[in-house]
């Protein structure tokens, strides 16, 4: 049963859950998804039964607390009000938490596609820049693989935070980065392809230590 999994999954922390394959993680959204449902029809029914006096879920007062007085009346409507708020803010949590799970494995879902993806990104990007890259020491090729990787990193890690929080779709947050630096790769492909490119790192010379350089040609 999902929803069994669903509850014995959730005390095994986020560590565990990030180890459930594709296939577990799709049937415990599916569960959750089912429950969500569930929590938006039953808060439709208590908004209805105390708000718009749904004949089928209202409550019948007899005749004798119509002749009550009006304190006792206006203590059994306030009593009324704090329980409709107690249930429809009840409901409203279960729901955020709902989608807050659903988010968060959603999130996982992509990331396992996201970075096996980014290998082909990398190679789209370091290919070009092998090429266009005249002359280098070590400190240079590691300087430029040291910013494509904070950038690769920084959209992985700050989509996934957002994708959790729902400002981003779980899609989103995950192939950002792949997106981003893709879209670099094949944008330096292209101009490799139509003309041959050197660039030249003379700056970053200055910011690598001596012993690191393996030659003292010009970049």
């Amino acid at each position: 049963d999902a929803a069994q999994f669903t509850f014995s999954q959730s005390q095994g922390g986020l560590r565990g859950e990030r180890e459930l394959s594709v296939e577990k993680m799709r049937a415990i959204v599916d569960s959750i998804k089912l429950n969500r449902k569930q929590y938006i029809t039953d808060f439709e029914k208590e908004v209805n039964k105390y708000f718009f006096k749904d004949t089928a879920n209202a409550t019948v007062y007899s005749t004798v607390n119509t002749r009550q007085t009006d304190a006792l009346i206006y203590v059994r409507i306030q009593d009324r009000i704090k329980t409709a708020k107690n249930i429809i803010i009840s409901n409203i949590k279960r729901f955020e938490w709902s989608n807050r799970q659903i988010e968060k494995f959603e999130v996982e879902i992509y990331k396992k596609y996201a970075i096996p993806a980014a290998c082909i990104v990398f190679m789209l990007i370091g290919a070009p820049l092998g090429i266009m890259v005249k002359k280098g020491g070590f400190g240079v090729a590691a300087s430029i693989s040291l910013f494509f990787y904070l950038i690769y990193w920084t959209f992985l890690i700050g989509g996934e935070k957002l994708a959790e929080r729902g400002v981003f779709s779980p899609i989103i947050g995950m192939w950002a980065a792949n997106i981003f630096l893709g879209i670099i790769g094949i944008f330096l492909l292209i101009k490799t392809n139509r003309e041959t490119i050197t660039i030249k790192f003379t700056f970053l010379k200055k910011l690598v230590p001596k012993r690191m350089k393996y030659n003292s040609s010009e970049i």
